[in-house]
């Protein structure tokens, strides 16, 4: 619950409250040992810096809970840690926080964790570089699909242009239309 009270805390502008209850959260994990609090730690660490603008420990703990959470195989807090990572690196090392924020993106775009990607898509934005995604209730498109729906748009298209000629051609036909 302290991680996520440290989020509460950032959202309410209370940053000093956030890190003491990410300080808190880490004195757990040190004493617990146990790998999972000592990832979520980091990671609300990270984001008790970042908030309070200390960019180099927020980025020194968005690194620890990106390993931390990767050697888990935690593939949505791994992606959690690389979107913090991306917001400490925003303002010194930008093109490294625009690639670290598309493999978020990425991950909870295949995650299908929409909020968390509306998150790092506005990040990306933020930082001048598009997200390359589709509208929303699209999905995932094919080759397959792209070639189907190519045959039935031109299908459209043939059909449209049947009843343009047929509309200018039928009354120049005079008499012939009687056949």
């Amino acid at each position: 619950l302290l991680a996520a009270l440290v989020d509460a805390r950032i959202a309410e502008g209370e940053i000093g409250a956030a890190e003491a209850a990410s300080r808190r959260l880490t004195e757990l994990a040190d004493e617990s040992g146990i790998p999972v609090v000592t990832a979520r730690a980091g990671l609300a660490a990270a984001r008790a810096h970042v908030a309070a603008e200390r960019r180099d420990a927020a980025a020194e703990a968005a690194r620890g809970a990106l390993a931390d959470f990767g050697s888990m195989a935690m593939p949505y807090e791994t992606a959690q840690a690389r979107l913090e990572l991306a917001r400490a690196l925003a303002q010194g090392s930008p093109d490294l926080a625009v690639e670290e924020a598309r493999s978020a993106y990425a991950s909870f775009r295949e995650l299908g964790a929409s909020r968390a990607r509306d998150d790092a898509a506005a990040l990306l934005r933020s930082l001048g570089a598009p997200t390359g995604g589709l509208p929303r209730g699209v999905g995932e498109l094919t080759a397959s699909n792209l070639r189907h729906e190519w045959v039935h748009h031109d299908r459209e298209h043939l059909a449209q242009l049947m009843a343009v000629s047929s509309s200018l051609a039928w009354p120049a036909m005079g008499n012939s239309r009687r056949f």
